[in-house]
């Protein structure tokens, strides 16, 4: 073989090669990325459930602790309703900025607004509506009015609260 083909070969193999070896490092890049963002997003997704958690324990300590004992003394008024919901709020954030490292928290108004709609799902999930039994021989279908005087709807805790 000639010299200035193996010279033409060389050259086309080192081109080839550089080629490739764009296309490897690309798809590395792109590979990295998507595990880089795989791990935030655990990383996120591991933050909410420990935030949840937290409030979570924190609705049924103010439960057990005052919300409880002002039912039973049929002193649950709008006001106490605030008051154990300002209680569970201090209590949640004040856990979570002591828990969680400060590096991976976001801002704190966010944390702030995450814990108290947290807080409100939280309570809202543990109370479930039941409705008295329906007397269906005296109910009648176009009467709006004898539908309000039949099934009075409640709310009241469920069974997983009182255990």
């Amino acid at each position: 073989m000639s010299e200035e083909f193996i010279n033409v070969l060389l050259i086309i193999l080192l081109f080839m090669l550089s080629i490739v070896s764009a296309f490897v490092s690309n798809y590395l890049f792109k590979k990295s990325k998507k595990m880089q963002q795989s791990l935030e997003t655990d990383k996120y997704n591991d933050l909410i459930y420990m935030i949840q958690r937290i409030v979570e324990i924190c609705v049924e300590s103010t439960n057990q602790t005052l919300v409880n004992d002002l039912k039973e003394n049929d002193e649950f008024d709008t006001e106490n309703q605030y008051d154990a919901f300002q209680r569970t709020l201090q209590n949640a954030t004040t856990i979570i900025n002591n828990t969680i490292p400060k590096d991976i928290l976001p801002d704190p108004f966010m944390i702030d607004t995450l814990v108290r709609e947290m807080i409100e799902q939280v309570v809202a999930d543990k109370k479930t509506i039941f409705c008295k039994s329906i007397s269906w021989n005296d109910y009648d279908l176009s009467d709006d009015e004898n539908e309000k005087n039949n099934c009075e709807c409640y709310e009241e805790e469920t069974e997983e609260n009182n255990e």
